[in-house]
């Protein structure tokens, strides 16, 4: 099941445990904390770029959007976006170390799901699977 997430969120998950000694209240804390930190990052980039005004907005907005529900839970999706909105500011001030790590970080989160093409699915025998997506070759 690990190849279904990130890396960086069980490792986040794994050093609030040694805190709390919980793992689901763990899980719970650190994705509320990585959606604190978005909300944070896409105000304070907003607000730099237009208007504090245009800022609330856009993160009412983000979190009123169906999909945040996923930023709240246990799913990869909140530290990809928060890795994403990093490389947004990195690459708008073109520094370029903090670049090449959130967009590392991305691209290996992203690789871990998509194996070239494929998904991983659970299989019951072999833990998981990579099965192809309609029409890619099998490699």
């Amino acid at each position: 099941m690990s190849y279904a997430f990130a890396p960086l969120l069980p490792l986040l998950i794994a050093a609030v445990n040694l805190v709390l000694h919980n793992v689901l209240l763990s899980a719970f804390v650190t994705a509320q904390l990585i959606l604190l930190a978005i909300f944070w990052l896409v105000y304070w980039l907003v607000a730099r770029w237009y208007d504090e005004r245009l800022a609330a907005r856009t993160v009412w907005l983000l979190l009123l959007y169906p999909f945040s529900v996923f930023y709240r839970g246990y799913f990869s999706e909140g530290p990809f976006l928060l890795l994403l909105v990093a490389f947004m500011n990195a690459s708008r001030q073109r520094r370029w170390p903090p670049m090449a790590f959130t967009a590392g970080g991305v691209a290996v989160g992203d690789s871990l799901v998509h194996h070239r093409h494929h998904v991983g699915v659970p299989s019951p025998d072999r833990g998981f699977a990579a099965v192809p997506v309609c029409g890619a070759q099998a490699a």
